[in-house]
């Protein structure tokens, strides 16, 4: 449980069948349990990835595949692509993979909001 999850919307039935079959179940779960909002004191915001398509697809050559999920208050973008989830940092120009799981990312996540 996510102790400081602030829901900004609920996630939309077109967005859940949309992407049901694009994202991990974890994500669909995530989307069902907790919708689009911020959490880990605002650092990261779960979001529409219909609204940031455009944004990852006119600024990265490589994921434009890739489907955003959250953002970072820095700007960075974590998205899910080739099975891995993967950040893509702005602000130095790079991109690293920072789960081969999600899963892993999800329970870090959980961990961090709970200490």
């Amino acid at each position: 449980m996510l102790q400081d999850f602030q829901l900004i919307e609920k996630v939309p039935a077109n967005v859940l069948q949309e992407y049901q079959d694009k994202v991990p179940e974890e994500v669909v779960q995530f989307w069902k349990e907790y919708g689009f909002g911020t959490f880990m004191e605002g650092y990261f915001k779960s979001v529409n990835p219909l609204e940031y398509k455009e944004i990852l697809v006119s600024t990265s050559e490589r994921y434009t595949d890739g489907i955003v999920l959250f953002t970072t208050g820095m700007g960075d973008l974590i998205i899910w692509s080739d099975g891995y989830v993967r950040m893509i940092n702005y602000r130095y120009g790079i991109v690293k993979t920072i789960f081969f799981l999600l899963s892993s990312f999800s329970k870090t996540l959980r961990t961090r909001s709970l200490g």
